[in-house]
């Protein structure tokens, strides 16, 4: 069973932090996707990336003003097994 995210939070470099509910928090590199995925290129403008935000009880990530029905949003899956884990609290 995956982890559900609680938190994230956009950093600089285009990374993201995120914060699970078993106590992970990761920090993930967002340009290698914005770089490889075509979908994530509206990620580049650096306004749009700022708008990160939990989507689907915090399963994904996404990109947006947070209304799935009037705003295409770009979304992944959360990454729990990826990026630098940072803090882990028990």
């Amino acid at each position: 069973m995956r982890t559900r995210a609680i938190k994230v939070i956009p950093l600089a470099n285009y990374h993201i932090q995120v914060w699970y509910e078993d106590g992970r928090c990761v920090i993930y590199n967002v340009k290698q996707d914005i770089d490889h995925i075509k979908a994530f290129k509206a990620l580049e403008d650096k306004e749009q990336f700022q708008k990160v935000y939990l989507q689907y009880n915090g399963y994904s990530v996404a990109w947006g003003d947070g209304d799935e029905f009037s705003d295409p949003t770009i979304d992944c899956e959360v990454p729990y097994d990826e990026g630098e884990q940072v803090l882990w609290v028990s």
